[in-house]
């Protein structure tokens, strides 16, 4: 079930940085996480911020 949600996920954070123009704070507070949570996310679906 993990493995079938990161997809999703990564897609989500995608949006999301890409909404608010790269800002990694903006992107944590509007997904309702910490910036060290959205850090980890991204970095373990290999997001860089040239994606966003």
């Amino acid at each position: 079930m993990k493995k079938a949600l990161e997809k999703p996920e990564r897609e989500i954070i995608l949006r999301v940085l890409s909404a608010f123009h790269g800002s990694r704070q903006a992107t944590a507070e509007a997904l309702g996480i910490n910036r060290t949570t959205l850090y980890k996310k991204m970095k373990r679906y290999s997001i860089k911020m040239a994606e966003a």
